[in-house]
């Protein structure tokens, strides 16, 4: 840190946080310009993907064919996750209460939760298609996003190309 004590500027820890506080806006306006712009751009950039496949035979292909690959590597990943937590075990090796003692915990702050389970399955799914698809966006939930602008292309691929040109402009 170029405030700290090393450098030989030494300040206090209050002083530090309140400087930090300032140099970090910068930053924090850049990152939400990009937050503010990320979103429409992918929506923008699937459905003009999704529409400009054109035919349905094209689509068929394409969807049956990333369907597929999307299953195969969702199926790896959990097999390769399942398995290394299988052999890692990370958090039995956690003291729970050298933990309490070390931060002043309680039984309430310190709780073990349980996981995703089989009975979480059907909420999680049902989940993916948005109810809102703004309040979607404004929560920034991408898979939600990804379905909405496959949604969106698929019907105006679907459309005649003299009903959707004017929106297809708009989003290229």
């Amino acid at each position: 840190m170029v405030l700290g004590d090393d450098v030989g500027i030494g300040l206090e820890d209050d002083a530090i946080d309140h400087i930090t506080s300032y140099l970090s806006i910068p930053a924090n306006i850049f990152l939400s310009l990009i937050y503010m712009i990320i979103v429409p751009l992918i929506f923008a950039s699937i459905v003009v993907a999704v529409t400009s496949l054109g035919t349905t035979d094209k689509l068929k292909t394409l969807g049956l064919g990333v369907g597929t690959y999307f299953v195969i590597t969702t199926i790896i990943s959990i097999l390769v996750a399942v398995l290394l937590v299988s052999i890692i075990s990370h958090g039995n090796l956690l003291d729970l209460s050298s933990l309490k003692e070390s931060y002043d915990l309680s039984d309430n702050d310190v709780k073990i939760k349980d996981g995703f389970t089989l009975n979480d399955i059907p909420n999680a799914v049902s989940n993916i298609i948005p109810r809102n698809p703004i309040s979607s966006y404004l929560e920034g939930q991408m898979l939600s996003i990804l379905i909405f602008a496959l949604i969106i292309g698929l019907s105006m691929a679907a459309l005649p190309k003299e009903s959707a040109k004017p929106l297809l402009d708009i989003l290229e």
